[in-house]
């Protein structure tokens, strides 16, 4: 009898084998998985895009990492430009899975982290929203101009001592988002609250990132008793993502109290609270928290991390500080600051700030996407269902386009005469990713930056404090962050 149990035990065995390669078979092929744990031992937790860089040069720019799920990885921007958009409608489906699900405040609730209808709606409400609050136009410059000069009296008041841009520019950029979403800013003088929100943002992601721990998620996350015995290990982490959910539900709750219907909305969240009272359906209050939540969470970091970074890179590269400033004050001859009006004549500093987004390139890893369909792209067939993540880190750092990627080269964006923008050099700078799932705050995004970067160099002079301060290394995470340092601050005139 035992000898049979054990018989059935080792067919049975067999047999699931040949099932499981029969169905790695199905996908783009990578490196070969193990059965129950895919490749859990090949995938780092850190540098992970290094690692999806070695699996293209050896399987090509489509290949498949199974986290024990399958997951196909664009490699290239072909293939990114062919799925998302070329067949974007094919791939606007978001997967419900880890880690992304940490930054789901509710599932399938919100923009970023939500499929169809309901994403199609809540994304099209919120954009006629933002524009509603100018968002795209002079409305939107002019907050962004009040928030920067606020950030400039701050920097005269401190910058003796040398100036820490971390917090000055969260500051700057969370008073232009809190101001829309919410109807309020915060002074320079009185920032705890939301220092304490950014150190747990900041923590939590950091801890999720760097850990191999994070993958048992992905393994498990379909059986919610043993994700619940997970968060027994990872209760810092867990903790520190649900505070910052609170702070968004605390502001929701205070700009509530000023809501009166039938008047003019002060706010998002007046506007969204008139659109749940007009529209109905998918448009719904218990939809309020997760969109502000994505909206906040998602314009928070990425602007302030861009900022810092464009700090950095002045004071590395100090002749191209130089050749901006001075294109700023030959384009600018009644001493105004710099508006977007003027952007047409920065070429040059539109070009720095191409080379800084994709040099910087602090997004190591994507949010992935889901096939709604089975589809074919660049001759590999991706299933219904599958899980697809676009790899733009590695468009960034070694797309062709890019002669010696590993330079700080801001005149490869330029045409020959350095006059205008080469197009199609420039058209492969997607940190804010393609098709119909790109940032819906891009626009907003980039004119922050612009803006801020401008602004900043029509004013001052940046450069490190000491020589052992001059280093390009990022902080792993998440968004790939600066060391913390203090930086030598100057006037200049204009």
């Amino acid at each position: 009898m035992l000898p049979l149990l054990i018989g059935l035990i080792v067919l049975s065995i067999c047999l699931y084998i040949k099932k499981y390669y029969d169905n790695v078979a199905n996908y783009p092929k990578g490196p070969m998985p193990l059965p129950f744990i895919g490749n859990f031992f090949d995938v780092p937790a850190v540098d992970m895009q290094d690692y999806f860089k070695k699996c293209s040069d050896k399987f090509g720019p489509v290949f498949t990492v199974f986290l024990p799920a399958p997951i196909v990885v664009l490699n290239d921007y072909e293939s990114i430009k062919e799925s998302m958009v070329k067949n974007a409608e094919c791939f606007a489906g978001r997967p419900t899975a880890y880690p992304e699900k940490f930054y789901q405040m509710e599932d399938g609730k919100g923009v970023l982290f939500s499929s169809g209808e309901n994403w199609k709606n809540q994304r099209r409400i919120a954009i006629q929203i933002l524009r509603d609050f100018g968002f795209g136009n002079q409305v939107l410059e002019n907050k962004i101009h009040d928030g920067i000069d606020d950030l400039f009296h701050h920097i005269d008041s401190i910058k003796h001592e040398g100036v820490d841009f971390r917090w000055p520019f969260q500051i700057c950029v969370a008073n232009v988002i809190s101001s829309i979403l919410f109807g309020y800013k915060c002074s320079y003088d009185n920032t705890d609250r939301l220092k304490v929100y950014t150190d747990v943002l900041d923590a939590a992601t950091e801890n999720f990132r760097a850990s191999r721990y994070i993958l048992l998620y992905q393994y498990f996350g379909k059986y919610p008793w043993i994700v619940k015995f997970l968060n027994l290990f990872a209760t810092e982490s867990v903790s520190q993502i649900k505070l910052v959910f609170e702070s968004v539900r605390k502001d929701i709750a205070e700009a509530k109290k000023s809501y009166v219907e039938g008047h003019e909305p002060e706010n998002f969240v007046h506007a969204y609270l008139d659109k749940c009272k007009a529209l109905g359906g998918y448009i719904s209050e218990d939809q309020l928290a997760p969109v502000v939540s994505d909206f906040w969470i998602a314009g928070m970091d990425t602007v302030t991390t861009f900022s810092r970074w464009s700090i950095v890179i002045f004071a590395y590269f100090p002749d191209v500080q130089t050749k901006m400033r001075d294109e700023i004050h030959a384009a600018i001859h009644d001493h105004h600051y710099v508006t977007m009006r003027d952007k047409k004549n920065l070429v040059y500093c539109t070009a720095v700030q191409l080379e800084i987004q994709r040099f910087i390139n602090f997004f190591p890893i994507n949010l992935s996407h889901e096939a709604n369909e089975d589809i074919s792209i660049m001759g590999h067939l991706i299933k219904k269902g599958t899980a697809v993540l676009p790899q733009i880190y590695n468009v960034l750092r070694y797309d062709d386009a890019f002669v010696k990627p590993e330079e700080f080269i801001p005149e490869r964006f330029l045409t020959e005469d350095g006059k205008a923008l080469d197009k199609a050099i420039v058209e492969k700078v997607i940190p804010f990713g393609l098709g119909k799932r790109r940032c819906a705050g891009e626009a907003m995004g980039n004119m922050e930056h612009f803006l801020i970067m401008t602004r900043f160099l029509q004013r001052y002079k940046v450069s490190f404090m000491n020589e052992e301060e001059r280093d390009l290394s990022k902080i792993w995470g998440f968004i790939l962050k600066p060391y913390k340092r203090l930086m030598r601050v100057e006037d200049c005139e204009y």
